[in-house]
C-alpha cells in the first residue's frame, strides 16, 4: 500500500462528511449562493434575500464558511472562488442542481442500514431501483447533470462515427430523461426515437422532447424493459446507466432481448461507470455507485469491462469496443450485432 498514514483527523472528517453534504443541500434549496451573486453580504441581508429566519441563516452561513463553501471576513459572507460559475443558478455552468440527485433523500434513506445490506448481499427495500416504479427515477428524469450531458455527447459522437445513415431508428431503453436519444435526434434530422421506461418517467421525457422541439419524432413504450414489446428493428439501441441495475446474468438476459430488436449491422451502446481497469482510488465514482446499488438492488453494481464483454458475447454481439468519455468518469461500450 502507498500513501499517507490514516490519522485521527481523517477519521473525524470522514465520520462527519454527511454534515458538509447537508450544508450544501440546504444552501442550494434556500438559494443562498444566488443571494451572494452580487457580492458579499452580511447574514441579515442574506436572510432577507432568501426569506428565512435570521438566526437560522446566521448559523448556516457560519457553517458554510467553516467548511470552505463560503468565504467570510468576519462580518460579510461571499462566494468561494469558482462559486459564481458553479453555484449560482443563473450561470450557464451551474452544477449545484445535481445535489438533488447526488445526495437525494432516496440515497440517504437507503444507506441508513448499509451494514444490513452488506450482511444480506443486497437491498433491504421492498421495491428496489431495478423496478420502473422506483420513485427516484422520476427525480432522475426531471433533470440532467453535467455528467449526463458529457455522456450523451460521447454517445452521439460514437453513433456518428459508425455512419448511422440519414434516418436511423433509435431505441432508448430505460430512457429516464431520454437525453441520449433526443441529443442524437437533434444531430440527425431524419432520426426517430422510441423511448422506453415506466409511465411516470415517460411523462417527464415527453416534456423534455417537447421543449427541444422533437415531440413529433418520439414514440413512447411504457413498461418494463424485460417484458414490454419493444418493436424494431432498430439501427441504434442505447441503454445508458441501465445494466448496472442488474446482475451480470440478468444484464445478459436484457441484452439478448435487445439483440432480437437490433437490425443487422446495428449497434447497441451502453454508457456508465466501469471498474477493474485501475485501482479503486482511481475509480472512485464507480465504486460509490456500486455501494449505492448494493443498498438499492438485489444484484446491481458498476460492472467491470470484462463483465460487459462477457454479457455482450453471451447475447450474440461482436466487435465490442470500450471508449472512455472525455471529461467524465464513464465509459461507452459499443457492440455490433453479428
Amino acid at each position: 500500500m502507498t500513501g499517507a498514514a490514516f490519522t485521527r483527523k481523517d477519521l473525524v472528517e470522514t465520520a462527519q462528511a454527511f454534515k458538509r453534504t447537508a450544508l450544501l443541500r440546504a444552501a442550494v434549496e434556500l438559494k443562498v449562493f444566488d443571494a451572494l451573486a452580487g457580492g458579499p453580504r452580511d447574514a441579515a441581508a442574506v436572510a432577507a434575500a432568501v426569506g428565512a429566519d435570521p438566526r437560522g441563516v446566521r448559523v448556516l452561513l457560519g457553517a458554510l464558511a467553516a467548511v470552505g463553501l463560503l468565504g467570510s471576513d468576519g462580518t460579510a459572507f461571499s462566494l468561494p472562488e469558482g462559486g459564481d460559475r458553479l453555484l449560482v443558478s443563473t450561470s450557464p455552468d451551474y452544477a449545484a442542481d445535481s445535489v438533488r440527485l447526488l445526495a437525494g433523500d432516496a440515497e440517504w434513506a437507503a444507506l441508513a442500514d448499509l451494514a444490513g445490506a452488506v450482511r444480506g448481499g443486497g437491498t433491504l427495500l421492498e421495491h428496489g431501483a431495478d423496478s420502473p416504479a422506483f420513485a427516484y427515477w422520476q427525480d432522475f428524469a426531471g433533470q440532467t447533470t453535467f455528467v449526463a450531458e458529457a455522456a450523451a455527447k460521447a454517445f452521439v459522437e460514437a453513433v456518428l462515427d459508425a455512419g448511422p445513415g440519414d434516418s436511423p431508428r433509435v431505441l432508448d431503453v430505460g430512457c429516464g430523461h431520454a437525453l441520449f436519444g433526443l441529443r442524437l435526434a437533434e444531430r440527425i434530422p431524419g432520426a426517430r426515437v422510441w423511448a422506453q421506461d415506466g409511465e411516470s418517467v415517460l411523462r417527464l421525457a415527453r416534456g423534455r422532447a417537447a421543449s427541444m422541439g422533437l415531440a413529433d419524432r418520439v414514440t413512447y413504450l411504457p413498461g418494463d424493459a424485460f417484458d414490454v414489446p419493444l418493436g424494431g428493428p432498430y439501427d441504434v439501441v442505447v441503454a445508458a446507466n441501465l445494466l448496472p441495475l442488474f446482475s451480470p446474468e440478468r444484464g445478459a438476459l436484457l441484452l439478448r432481448r435487445l439483440a432480437e430488436v437490433t437490425a443487422p449491422g446495428g449497434r447497441v451502446i451502453t454508457v456508465g461507470f466501469t471498474t477493474g481497469e485501475r485501482p479503486p482510488a482511481a475509480e472512485h465514482a464507480a465504486h460509490m455507485l456500486s455501494l449505492m446499488l448494493l443498498a438499492w438492488t438485489p444484484g446491481g453494481e458498476a460492472h467491470s469491462v470484462a463483465a460487459y464483454r462477457r454479457m455482450f458475447g453471451e447475447a450474440g454481439f461482436a466487435d465490442v469496443e470500450v471508449r472512455p468519455v472525455g471529461g467524465a468518469p464513464l465509459h461507452l461500450v459499443v457492440a455490433g450485432k453479428s
